[in-house]
């Protein structure tokens, strides 16, 4: 495969994925307005979870050790039956939970326990993101690229019409339907990429536990750490703002949180299929100082140009990507785009962790942001009107969180450039 049309492939994907995001929140903001995407904000974080957790959370992680057996025939074999065997088991799991448990999880993130059809919806969908999961990551990991970036362009072709009438048409209902198809619908390109493959022909379903097993499961608890404590933390978050302020200040930070995940979430693609490869094949801490240092200031140099030209046309881009009801945005989105800023930096070495299976270093960085994106936020926002409060503690969590991030890089390159290499 030419390797500047599997490149120009792979960026039509991460566009089309932002492409869908963005046409997703500007139907909801057009047909529903500011307090309609308050309604929808507790839904949203739960689709988050599920979409991360779906099969165990496991795309990293099979993402890197893909990788590491791309060269090894019957080891990559046996690691892709394992891990196909594990996704199914913890999707089973999840949905048989959602199903039992719907009509309270209804109660919780709708306020309305007759709505329970539709979580039993989601738990089933996301045995869908399971597998659709663990093809992307066995792709990405063998560095077959262009079956994931053609896996997410078709699936975005798919998604686009059927999410445009279901929210057009459907109000709420079919605002919330919408947003499941819209990560559904590449499931459809991942089976039928997956039977084209000789690889599948020759994975093998298993329940018993093994070594694998034991390496996935790592994977589980650092995606149970990042999948549940944010999203956790933005609903209590979102709860308490809806409470002190209303559903329209909760649409309102709702939709600065959603454009936040749009193009945060490109820069996360984009570091897990790109990078985590790279450092999860080098051993030589040195040269992962060295790459990763370089990387940090690359990425947030890009995303500072962009959040530049963001905010001097804001009033543009907030009513064209949203409507003019969030006009409220204006004066604030700069605290999200300085969070933004150095979340992207922390993306850049929370990865390293990830590709080195750092599991408990991971699963204290996650939770650590979480409280501290609580307190900060619930504390200003006791002194400063609303999102603006809630903002506020956004950019002085991940202003902190970042320079923790960078000042644990930097011990650790002393101490591990001294022996060399790593496990």
């Amino acid at each position: 495969m030419n390797s500047a049309y599997s490149v120009l492939l792979t960026v039509f994907a991460h566009l089309s994925k932002l492409l869908v995001g963005f046409l997703l929140l500007k139907l909801v903001s057009f047909y529903l307005g500011a307090e309609g995407l308050g309604r929808l904000g507790h839904f949203m974080s739960l689709l988050t979870i599920l979409s991360i957790l779906a099969g165990g959370g496991i795309l990293n992680g099979v993402i890197k050790y893909a990788a590491e057996y791309r060269n090894q025939p019957f080891k990559l074999v046996g690691f892709v039956s394992s891990a196909a065997s594990y996704s199914l088991i913890f999707s089973l799991l999840l949905f048989v939970l959602g199903v039992i448990f719907s009509q309270p999880i209804a109660g919780v993130i709708f306020g309305d326990a007759q709505l329970y059809p539709y979580i039993i919806v989601l738990a089933l969908a996301q045995v869908g993101f399971s597998f659709t999961n663990l093809i992307i990551g066995v792709c990405n990991g063998v560095g077959q690229n262009h079956i994931y970036a053609k896996i997410q362009i078709i699936g975005s072709l798919l998604a686009l019409p059927l999410c445009w009438a279901l929210v057009a048409n459907g109000g709420l209902k079919g605002a919330i339907v919408g947003l499941v198809c819209s990560l559904l619908a590449t499931v459809f390109p991942a089976f039928f990429y997956s039977f084209k493959t000789k690889l599948s022909r020759l994975v093998r379903l298993s329940v018993r536990g093994d070594h694998d097993f034991r390496k996935l499961f790592r994977y589980t608890l650092m995606l149970l750490a990042s999948a549940i404590a944010f999203p956790l933390v933005e609903i209590l978050v979102r709860q308490h703002l809806i409470v002190m302020s209303g559903y329209q200040e909760a649409g309102v930070w709702q939709a600065a949180t959603r454009l936040s995940s749009a193009y945060t979430g490109l820069f996360s693609v984009a570091l897990a299929y790109w990078f985590v490869p790279i450092i999860s094949a080098e051993k030589n801490w040195l040269k992962i100082h060295y790459k990763t240092m370089r990387i940090l200031f690359f990425v947030m140099a890009v995303f500072a140009s962009g959040a530049v030209v963001f905010y001097w046309w804001r009033s543009f881009f907030i009513v064209l990507l949203l409507s003019h009801d969030f006009n409220g945005l204006l004066n604030i989105i700069h605290f999200q785009l300085l969070g933004d800023f150095f979340k992207i930096g922390s993306y850049v070495i929370g990865f390293v962790a990830v590709a080195k299976a750092a599991a408990k270093l991971y699963i204290f960085a996650e939770l650590a942001q979480s409280l501290l994106f609580v307190f900060f936020a619930v504390c200003l926002e006791r002194n400063y009107f609303g999102a603006q409060g809630v903002m506020m503690g956004y950019a002085v969590t991940y202003f902190i969180y970042f320079m923790a991030c960078l000042v644990v890089f930097l011990v650790c390159s002393r101490r591990f450039c001294k022996r060399g290499v790593i496990d």
